[in-house]
């Protein structure tokens, strides 16, 4: 099997005896589309505070373990301890037909240090999204999704399911996956843009045309240096 993704959520209003909505969620995760026999299992804890209707906080702490037959650890699955801050504006006309309203998410993740673990690093993962109504039924929307990676341990480089990779149908679209884009291990920056417009043809029927346009680099000074890849479809 290439994929499999295997997940049990249970939700509650409450956290101990506070009015605090939380999640656990356990999971188990097979990834064999270029690298064989990678396995995550673990499980997660959220506790979120809604400010309103559309905006709220989360904060998120997982522990898993992650299984490769790539030797990137001194032992037979790699244990990963993190904890996840993140902050939601949700003012999005309707989740499963966007024709107006914009998203924004802002999630910052420490791996490692007084956690525990191999790996000790900082995560950034930053996105936006904007819908444009035009005319009646058309619609222009704008993506934006950047991530930044700090290796706290200078000595010693990330495994490649830490890194970031680009394309596929949820990321470059003009690359089928992300070996045709890049066939390294991944780096540690990354920012990409989509912008796409949907038309409507006849009754339900419609069409897109996009463009997106993505970097992969590995230090923060190269952002100024303009080398984009891109494609359209």
């Amino acid at each position: 099997l290439k994929q499999i993704h295997t997940r049990i959520v249970y939700k509650s209003p409450w956290t101990l005896s506070f009015r605090v909505p939380s999640e656990l969620r356990l999971f188990y995760e097979i990834n064999n589309d270029k690298y064989e026999n990678l396995k995550t299992y673990g499980f997660s804890h959220l506790i979120y505070f809604k400010i309103n209707s559309d905006t709220r906080y989360d904060v998120r702490s997982t522990y898993e373990k992650i299984s490769t037959e790539y030797e990137y650890s001194s032992e037979d699955t790699e244990p990963v301890r993190s904890i996840e801050f993140s902050y939601t504006i949700n003012k999005i006309n309707n989740i499963i037909i966007p024709s107006d309203g914009y998203y924004l998410r802002l999630s910052s993740t420490l791996f490692g240090t007084f956690l525990g673990g191999e790996r000790n690093f900082f995560q950034v993962n930053n996105e936006f999204r904007k819908y444009f109504p035009i005319r009646s039924r058309n619609i222009l929307a704008f993506r934006y999704k950047m991530g930044y990676i700090y290796n706290i341990n200078k000595t010693e480089d990330l495994p490649f399911y830490y890194k970031y990779k680009l394309g596929g149908q949820s990321s470059l679209r003009g690359w089928l996956n992300t070996e045709q884009y890049d066939d390294s291990e991944g780096k540690l920056i990354y920012d990409m843009v989509n912008l796409e417009y949907r038309f409507s043809l006849y009754k339900k029927w419609g069409g897109g045309l996009f463009i997106d346009t993505g970097r992969l680099y590995n230090q923060i000074n190269d952002y100024l240096d303009i080398n984009l890849s891109w494609n359209y479809g």
